[in-house]
């Protein structure tokens, strides 16, 4: 007995300072978050971020410390109620989450910083946050593309972007009257709610099904622990890798409708009834025609490994579960044909669909894979060994954005405790045998051996490796590592369960006193200090791997603030493991800092009158909208850069140079006769333009997917430039042939229209 109250007087000691340090980690990531913001704001840096400890930031820790404390021992000891009712009421509550964001406009779209370029406040309707100018492929590219469909009617080919002809539901997949939107139910909101209440609808539709979606996967491989498919669920909605890449190249869709899909075959492998096995198998075929339409295979096919390595273990079990009934005579009687016909035809269904998608954008997908780049791109793997350690650092990412080298975005990873998902599936499919596990470490295995050694050419194309890039390679692997890490504890602690059991039977069956017995061997690690001892390790070498893997110098405040978010991480792990009474709420709690971090990526956005009202943009719609520039009246603005270019499509004015998603050979090859310059602007490109007095044009090579043009007066009116939008002075330029007439000036803008003089062609 005293052995059992020093037990409960350890889970309970622990517990109190589980919730203390994890408060105290919490508020200084909040404090050093809240200087950053306010730097951006004042361009003064000053505080504890900046190495400088007052008086006023001592007492801002001290009180987010106790009302992080406060939120924490509230939630996890008398809100426990609350949580059972949520999780009771879980999808009526994510409905009406979702419809009050969606009505507030609450959205985390960087698409204020647009501001620096089309004029206005920087922080226009930011409530919290930093808008993200790395986010750039959102704030500038699929924002106002999916504004600019408003002005096209939705159609599935746009006049808008390169003002001229080009289909919208492929790259940047956009809000379209199309059979590809079908699959993209997060894009409905555009068309139904209007361009702000759908971009709110957007964020918040994923963000909340993620969230969920993942708790629900959790609870299926976790035989429904709810605090550690919780701990899953918030370790991928809010994980680095995940809120840096949120909006753009389906990140959220890809486990949304991933997950979705495997949940949805295992309900729908033991649904008796036949109605109802229908509706399941056509919502798995759904979330599989989601996945596919996607379309971005970098991530895609790690994932394709992932997911058909568990729906291939849930088929098997399912089967040896079929053979073991009919012993009983419990089995499933309907033959084979009638047991699989609701997916087949389901799935016909969706891939029918699916290809009158792809084959409606043909020209698109033609176009795309004959650029330079990204379609003539062929990965072999290898390389991705010094990142493994590196989701330390990805929790402070948010802090050092400006660091991080190339890039926060591209160094972001799931805080997965590499190596310990591996080690722990490794030990748990030796102890228990479970196939999932081993199914896991199988595709894991072939993953890892892509991403760090590589494979030959051959082998890549005929997996479709050739097309998953490494940098995408830590989706997959990221992922994987938290399944097995969650899974090995859950079939551990049941083993263990099923052990105590077995003993006590065989106890009883002996009739041996208790006090009489042999003594019981515990193994070391089932003893508090010697598995204190064994997490405080762990976390010491994790934090060093994620020091001398971080592309950015770690502070050693970091370094202390990883230690006990790791260390807490890991003795909750053991504490489930071994049944402790404290160890599902440290778990918990010490992930509040990795739920800060991945919320503190992305601002949190009201509206988006920065990108719809603009001095500069408003004169350019009132010049433009009455003009007859030729032949139908087509207009067709040249900007400085892409991004006013993307500014004027998203307010419904064909931009010459905004993002080029597909090249615009047809355009170029006219000043280009001979196509010397083709592999320069063959490509999907930001483009930069500069008018010239020169009597010829010029390309120049910027970068992968960036480059300029410097176009001759007189080539104006061949690549179909009417107007041109420009911080120079024009008003000497000109020739015999093409006229520039000054029609507006603002906020440094100027707006000139190209004449052709009479009699010129």
């Amino acid at each position: 007995m005293t052995e059992i109250r020093m037990g409960r007087r350890f889970d309970r000691l622990f517990l109190a300072v589980g919730l203390v340090a994890s408060s105290l980690v919490a508020a200084l990531y909040l404090e050093m978050f809240h200087e950053v913001v306010r730097t951006e704001h004042t361009s003064v840096g000053t505080g504890l971020f900046y190495n400088q400890i007052t008086s006023r930031v001592v007492f801002r820790v001290l009180i987010l410390f106790l009302l992080c404390l406060l939120v924490l021992g509230l939630l996890l000891f008398p809100g426990r109620r609350l949580l059972r009712l949520a999780h009771r009421y879980r999808w009526p509550l994510a409905i009406a989450l979702i419809a009050l964001l969606t009505v507030c406009r609450i959205s985390g779209s960087s698409v204020a910083y647009m501001a620096n370029y089309v004029g206005g406040e920087t922080f226009r309707g930011t409530l919290f946050g930093i808008p993200r100018a790395i986010r750039s492929d959102e704030w500038n590219v699929f924002t106002p593309l999916a504004f600019s469909q408003a002005y096209s009617g939705y159609a599935a080919t746009s006049p808008l972007p390169r003002a001229m002809p080009t289909n919208v539901t492929m790259v940047y997949a956009q809000p379209a009257w199309a059979l590809a939107t079908i699959f993209r139910p997060f894009l409905w909101g555009f068309i139904v709610l209007g361009s702000e209440m759908g971009l709110a609808f957007f964020w918040s539709a994923r963000l909340v099904l993620l969230l969920l979606v993942s708790y629900e996967f959790g609870r299926w491989f976790t035989h429904d622990d709810r605090w550690l498919s919780a701990a899953y669920g918030l370790l991928m909605g809010f994980a680095p890798i995940v809120q840096w890449w949120f909006a753009v190249n389906g990140m959220a869709d890809l486990f949304i409708f991933g997950q979705g899909a495997v949940l949805l075959f295992a309900r729908y492998l033991t649904t008796p009834s036949t109605p109802m096995r229908w509706l399941v198998g056509f919502l798995a075929a759904y979330c599989l025609g989601g996945f596919i339409m996607v379309l971005y295979p970098a991530s895609q096919v790690p994932l394709v490994y992932a997911f058909g390595a568990i729906c291939l273990w849930t088929l098997i079990h399912y089967c040896l579960g079929q053979r073991a009934a009919k012993i009983t005579g419990s089995a499933d009687g309907r033959s084979f044909v009638a047991q699989a016909a609701p997916l087949v035809t389901a799935c016909i269904v969706v891939v029918v669909c699916v290809l009158g998608a792809l084959y409606q954008a043909r020209d698109a997908i033609r176009s795309e894979s004959s650029t330079v780049y990204p379609g003539n791109r062929l990965s072999t793997g290898g390389g991705i060994l010094p990142a493994l350690m590196g989701y330390g650092a990805s929790i402070f990412s948010p802090l050092e954005a400006q660091n991080v080298h190339p890039n926060a975005p591209e160094q972001a990873l799931f805080f997965s405790l590499f190596p310990v998902g591996l080690l722990l599936g490794i030990y748990a499919v030796w102890k228990t045998r479970d196939g999932l596990l081993a199914a896991l470490l199988a595709a894991d295995a072939f993953i890892y051996i892509y991403g760090i050694c590589g494979l030959p050419e051959w082998l890549c194309r005929l997996t479709l490796m050739s097309r998953a890039t490494t940098g995408r390679m830590k989706l997959a692997v990221g992922m994987i590592e938290l399944i097995l890490i969650f899974r090995s504890v859950t079939e551990l602690r049941l083993a263990r369960a099923r052990r105590q059991r077995e003993t006590v039977v065989a106890e009883a069956g002996m009739n041996a006193p208790a006090e009489h017995g042999s003594p019981k061997r515990t193994s070391l690690l089932s003893r508090p200090v010697p598995a204190m001892l064994a997490c405080l390790a762990g976390s010491l070498l994790i934090a060093m791997g994620a020091g001398f893997s971080s592309t950015y110098h770690l502070r050693m405040l970091y370094l202390v603030m990883l230690v006990l978010v790791v260390f807490f991480m890991l003795a909750g792990l053991w504490g489930v493991v071994f049944g402790r009474a404290y160890a599902r709420q440290v778990l918990v709690s010490s992930l509040v800092v990795v739920v800060l971090a991945g919320g503190c990526v992305n601002p949190v956005q009201q509206g988006a009158r920065t990108l719809a009202s603009s001095p500069v943009i408003s004169m350019v719609q009132s010049k433009t909208i009455h003009q007859d520039s030729g032949e139908g009246g087509k207009v067709a603005v040249l900007a400085d850069d892409s991004v006013m270019g993307q500014a004027l499509i998203a307010n419904g004015v064909p931009a010459l140079n905004s993002l080029n998603a597909f090249p615009a050979l047809d355009r170029w090859h006219k000043i280009d006769p001979n196509a010397r310059k083709e592999h320069i602007y063959n490509r999907y490109a930001y483009v930069d333009a500069e008018v010239t007095g020169k009597k010829t044009s010029t390309f120049w090579y910027i970068g992968a997917d960036h480059f300029g043009v410097r176009l001759a007066v007189d080539d104006l009116p061949k690549v179909g430039v009417t107007h041109i939008l420009t911080k120079k002075n024009l008003d000497t330029l000109g020739s015999a042939k093409v006229h520039l007439e000054k029609m507006g000036k603002t906020d440094e803008w100027n707006l000139y229209k190209v004449e052709q003089a009479n009699g010129v062609d």
